[in-house]
């Protein structure tokens, strides 16, 4: 399974009789191979006497035994049976970090998957600590199909650590030795195989917005340019004031949304940041986002990996250039306070409004962009900012929407639970900024007074909401119309819904 070039180190945890996996044949590969060999019984024998104390420390502490569960709760081995990660770990490599050693250095490839299942480490980013783990933590295992993935932060070890290692060439072997597909990846898988990608690292690029527009095979190729980065608890992955020039999906793991210090939002697998901060439309990112799980891995893209992507593809790159030329524009599209004005905000205060307004967040679409999809979980409300949008059930085009239109003002007061109708892009170009319910709830918190107003606002709406239910469910005035006297009452209820 791999092939190495002395001097190596193997066997410490026998050594010290830690619960380790069975020791790998190691098979002469050149005429002479020298080897130097020690027993347990002869390091306590010949340790001096201010080494006693590590070796007794070493001796009597007590490693974790190894668990396979974290590995197989990966995302990357869903569908796997157990039988297949047994396989796999069986040929793991258990290697043990002193404290202050390294495992894993910021901004470093990491080359294998490395299950840390016995000990805690410090977390640092740009060599100052951010918070300690404890074991079991696992990172790394899209470096086994050859993707490059980055250690966002260095981790050091602060107590004698133990971490399962399971290298690219270990998985190659398991993968060819089941030639029936291991993991349900057949064997012709590979990280250059678009499909690989899309069905094993959340979220398809389809979703993005600002991406919707390009055709698949340039979102495949986006997808074997962007780079994975590994970032733990308690690390800021974006900083709120700082400048930027890429974008992130999440793969892994979940995320806290900060505004002024404060978690006002949750991201999580699938879910995406910084389009506009990629494509030079905003040069600051706006909020802090932080890492909420132990590992949370960012598939990130960057500017000049976009650009580079974009070169095989003349129509798609077109698209995007369309963009820049949209930016004067675009600053004249920036929203102000009078486009917030909806009736449950009209007796709020000048602060309260102007707190509101720089807490949008803003997005691009391209022609035929879905926007928001029908029937599913809302609590936003969007205003149109540039372009044109269209409301649509089904196929019918119910209404359009230009600059200063809004829709889902009842989402974010939690007033309705679900979108009703498609919205997607009908124009070239379209700007639409976002409220999030999460972020309207953070700003009121902010303004006791405006609460108040809003809160009140809300509760008279609902009233209505639930008159209006009511009289949907009455049909009985339907009965007044002779064109209907003579139909059945669920035809009538029917009908009136």
């Amino acid at each position: 399974v791999g092939e190495v070039v002395g001097p190596i180190v193997f066997g410490v945890a026998d050594l010290y009789g830690w619960p380790g996996p069975a020791m790998p044949m190691v098979v002469v590969a050149n005429e002479v191979t020298e080897a130097w060999v020690l027993h347990r019984e002869v390091l306590e024998a010949v340790v001096s006497a201010q080494d006693k104390d590590l070796v007794a420390e070493c001796l009597a502490t007590t490693v974790r035994p190894f668990d396979p569960a974290p590995i197989a709760a990966l995302p990357f081995f869903a569908g796997c049976a157990g039988g297949d990660i047994a396989g796999l770990v069986k040929h793991r490599q258990e290697r043990v970090f002193w404290p202050s050693e390294e495992l894993c250095q910021e901004g470093m490839l990491i080359r294998s998957l490395m299950n840390l299942h016995s000990g805690t480490v410090i977390v640092e980013q740009q060599g100052q600590p951010v918070l300690e783990l404890s074991a079991p933590v696992v990172f790394g295992e899209l470096s086994l199909v050859g993707a490059q993935c980055v250690a966002g932060a260095t981790l050091r070890a602060s107590s004698i650590c133990v971490v399962a290692m399971i290298h690219p060439a270990v998985y190659n072997f398991c993968l060819s030795a089941h030639r029936e597909g291991f993991l349900g990846i057949g064997v012709s898988k590979t990280a250059e195989d678009p499909e690989f990608w899309s069905s094993r690292v959340p979220p398809q690029l389809s979703v993005v917005g600002t991406l919707q527009g390009l055709s698949s095979a340039t979102r495949a190729r986006l997808l074997d340019v962007m780079t994975t980065v590994v970032f733990f608890q308690g690390q800021k992955i974006t900083t709120a004031g700082s400048r930027g020039d890429w974008m992130g999906v999440i793969a892994y793991g979940e995320c806290d949304v900060h505004v002024g210090g404060v978690a006002v939002d949750k991201f999580g697998a699938g879910d995406h940041f910084g389009e506009v901060i990629m494509l030079g439309l905003e040069e600051k990112w706006t909020v802090s986002i932080v890492a909420a799980t132990p590992v949370v891995e960012v598939r990130k893209l960057s500017l000049d990996a976009f650009h580079s992507a974009l070169d095989r593809h003349a129509n798609d790159r077109a698209k995007i250039m369309m963009v820049s030329e949209y930016r004067t524009a675009a600053k004249a599209a920036v929203l102000d306070v009078s486009a917030l004005k909806v009736t449950y905000f009209e007796d709020c205060s000048d602060a309260f409004m102007d707190d509101l307004l720089h807490s949008l967040e803003r997005r691009i679409f391209f022609f035929d962009a879905e926007i928001s999809v029908e029937n599913t979980d809302s609590n936003s409300f969007g205003i149109v900012a540039m372009g044109t949008v269209e409301v649509l059930k089904g196929d019918d085009v119910l209404a359009r929407l230009t600059r200063g239109s809004y829709f889902g003002e009842l989402a974010v007061l939690g007033l309705r639970e679900y979108r009703r109708a498609r919205i997607c892009a009908a124009s070239d170009y379209v700007e639409v900024y976002f409220l999030h319910q999460s972020v309207l709830d953070h700003v009121k918190q902010r303004h006791p007074a405006d609460k108040l107003v809003i809160d009140r606002a809300a509760a008279h709406i609902r009233a209505e909401l639930q008159a209006m239910r009511a009289h949907r469910q009455d049909v009985s005035w339907v009965h007044s119309i002779d064109f209907f006297s003579q139909c059945s009452t669920e035809f009538k209820t029917a009908m009136t819904k």
